[in-house]
């Protein structure tokens, strides 16, 4: 079995709060945040901010 590289990571959210997470595949994890298939806490955020215009 191959060694797998596993990432930290910190969005910066539109109300100015952040969000960190972990994942082995950066770009799949930031396409499911844009996307709105991240966690709890950063859906609500998106949704808010895509609601509002902020």
């Amino acid at each position: 079995m191959g060694f797998m590289y596993s990432f930290m990571y910190i969005l910066r959210c539109y109300d100015g709060s952040y969000y960190t997470g972990s994942t082995v595949n950066v770009e799949i994890r930031f396409h499911q945040h844009q996307h709105g298939e991240g966690a709890h806490y950063a859906k609500k955020i998106w949704k808010r901010e895509a609601r509002t215009g902020r």
